[in-house]
């Protein structure tokens, strides 16, 4: 029952990534706003330091991509996963385990671009917590990390 869980988890990771990369897709405009606002620190606290405002079409939609990237990405990996995972759902616990390792690395996809782009880059440098939209966003990946890395944690563990 526990291989199931841990399948069915991984499934949803994997319906949340292709539903957050194409729901940013099919909102491309307002996505890159909020990015493009972000990145130009609109109502952003002043802070000293070597904090600079990016504005450049170029690197706003290259900000925008890692996020819609990295839920496909996540999506398409998580997904693959769970499908190993299915396959392996009834072999010895070696096999179940090393069936992980394509899911896990979805989890973590999902991971590096929520903790690297919303907290460490959008948070930390660009001060996106400062501003209302970037404030939402900043919380709702909050909430994403706890999540996939409850799933990413519950999957690794060894089976019994």
């Amino acid at each position: 029952m526990l291989r199931l869980i841990k399948i069915a988890l991984i499934v949803l990771v994997g319906a949340w990534g292709l539903l957050g990369g194409i729901g940013n897709l099919a909102g491309y405009e307002a996505g890159h706003a909020l990015v493009q606002g972000v990145m130009m620190r609109e109502g952003a606290i002043a802070a000293g330091g070597p904090f600079i405002t990016v504005s450049h079409p170029l690197l706003t939609h290259f900000g925008y991509a890692v996020i819609w990237v990295g839920k496909l990405a996540a999506g398409i990996f998580c997904l693959w996963g769970a499908a190993r995972l299915w396959l392996a759902r009834d072999a010895d616990a070696a096999q179940f385990n090393a069936a992980k390792t394509t899911a896990l690395s979805g989890c973590g996809i999902a991971l590096l671009m929520l903790f690297g782009g919303f907290y460490v880059a959008g948070g930390v440098y660009f001060g996106m917590w400062s501003s209302a939209g970037g404030q939402a966003s900043h919380d709702f990946a909050a909430q994403y990390i706890i999540g996939i890395g409850i799933v990413a944690l519950f999957v690794a563990s060894p089976e019994p």
